[in-house]
């Protein structure tokens, strides 16, 4: 298959909306594209640069909620340790008395808890006590504290970060153990996918050159341009890892790691993909909106997915493992570049294009 005309739409954009880019498209579970483009910084910047390559690493953003969290999820309610209906303080003995102690774990699923977007706890704690705070007890603590103080108002989808992040802690009680180490040994070793992780903050001997990854913003708050270590400042001070960001990974190992969703857990991820009545967001993933969808207007029926603010996304028709992955570093050096907003349906509407006729 010849993809030319969503490729020149990358190619044209590289420079402008982003510094480097990695697509895969495939489907039944076997590559049918895999294109790398641009570099993973700009040098005036600070960053490390050298070409993107296959194995460039991207910080996935929000694609954490359904690749790892939501993922989780599906395994522990498979493996008898978790059901949809199950209520919050079932897990978190914190939450005893909390208005979201009663809140499901489908409600922070499918974001129809209550709770708001978005919290700046990171960069409160950082302004506050500086880098060292990172990773600790005290910050981990205090962040889960704060989400349980937050007001919930339920019944509509609101997008929201916290109700992530109080899952990613609802796991690790469940589970005994860290969620990055419940990813690696649940996820990505079950499924033979080594190039998608967590960068721990707390592993300084961590061996990945910074060559490897994929620069993100210039950030006000940490002084330097963010390159191998996560961009969103909440995940950066729960120690790099949580429930709504922190993953790092490939455009192939994101295609596989969704294919291998539909061999080995589809009868519980089936029930996941249930909208039940709301309009876009099922347990864990995004279906297109009736207008203005990332996915363009020519998608195929039966399409979830998800978007990730660093410049990230993957549209995916289970029935057919028919994927779309697009990776790139928008936010560098800035969160203020938009400009792929504007090519990214142009980008899918060209693949669907293709593979559909």
């Amino acid at each position: 298959m010849a993809f030319d005309k969503a490729l020149s739409l990358l190619y044209e954009a590289c420079g402008s909306a982003f510094s480097g880019a990695s697509v895969v498209v495939g489907k039944h579970g076997k590559v049918l594209l895999e294109e790398v483009l641009g570099w993973t910084g700009y040098d005036r910047y600070g960053a490390v640069v050298a070409p993107v390559t296959k194995e460039t690493l991207f910080d996935l953003a929000s694609l954490t909620k359904p690749l790892c969290t939501a993922t989780l999820c599906m395994i522990s309610c498979e493996q008898g340790k978790m059901r949809l209906d199950d209520k919050v303080k079932m897990f978190l003995e914190e939450s005893q008395g909390a208005r979201l102690g009663d809140v499901t774990v489908g409600a922070l699923l499918n974001h129809t808890s209550g709770l708001t977007a978005w919290k700046p706890f990171g960069s409160e704690l950082l302004t506050r006590f500086g880098e060292a705070v990172a990773g600790t007890v005290f910050a981990r603590r205090y962040v889960l504290e704060e989400i349980l103080k937050e007001p919930v108002m339920g019944g509509s989808q609101v997008y929201s970060d916290l109700g992530y992040i109080l899952l990613g802690f609802v796991l690790e009680r469940v589970w005994q153990m860290p969620l990055r180490e419940l990813f690696q040994k649940e996820v990505a070793r079950r499924f033979g996918i080594e190039e998608i992780f967590f960068v721990d903050r707390s592993d300084s001997a961590c061996a990945i050159p910074k060559s490897r990854f994929a620069a993100t913003e210039v950030c006000p708050v940490r002084g330097r341009v963010l390159q191998g270590e996560v961009h969103d400042e909440n995940a950066f001070v729960l120690g790099g890892f949580a429930g709504h960001a922190g993953l790092f990974g490939t455009a192939r190992s994101v295609y596989l790691l969704l294919c291998a969703l539909v061999k080995n857990l589809w009868r519980t991820m089936e029930k996941f993909l249930k909208r039940d009545g709301h309009e876009t967001y099922c347990y864990g993933f995004d279906t297109p909106s009736r207008e203005n969808s990332s996915s363009g207007e020519k998608r195929p029926d039966g399409l979830i997915g998800h978007l990730g603010f660093t410049g990230t996304s993957f549209w995916f028709e289970p029935e057919n493992m028919l994927g779309v992955v697009l990776l790139t570093n928008r936010v560098h050096p800035t969160r203020e570049n938009m400009l792929l907003k504007e090519i990214r349906p142009k980008f899918h509407d060209a693949v669907w294009e293709e593979v559909l006729k």
